[in-house]
């Protein structure tokens, strides 16, 4: 028996669905079991379906405004022109003054997985 396993967090989940989609088209590899957890659940249902193109579609249009409502990040370049990642430390403080539980809000995420995947 053989089983495909893809965990979740983002961007990681996301590259293990790249390798699973090379293991199975390219390699040939046929499995048992499909199981994953949070993004990889997503990615599992799709490659079973044999539907990657939508999902590749999703994952590589996704910015902060379609993750975030209230986003915990700054990006800006340096003067070289790459991106620097920082935390914005004003949208942080005031999460925190009106007791939220998280420093971002990820309710676009939520929106745009109930209008993607049904």
């Amino acid at each position: 028996m053989r089983a495909l396993v893809i965990s979740g967090g983002g961007s990681k989940g996301a590259f293990a669905g790249g390798v699973a989609e090379y293991l199975i088209r390219e390699r040939g590899y046929e499995y048992d079991i499909l199981v994953g957890t949070s993004t990889g659940s997503l990615l599992i249902s799709h490659l079973a379906l044999n539907k990657v193109e939508k999902i590749k579609k999703v994952y590589t249009s996704v910015n902060q405004k379609s993750i975030f409502n209230d986003c915990p990040f700054v990006i800006k370049r340096d003067k070289y022109g790459a991106q620097q990642i920082a935390i914005n430390h004003f949208n942080v403080l005031m999460s925190f003054l009106r007791r939220r539980r998280t420093f971002g809000e990820s309710k676009n995420l939520r929106k745009l997985i109930r209008k993607i995947f049904s």
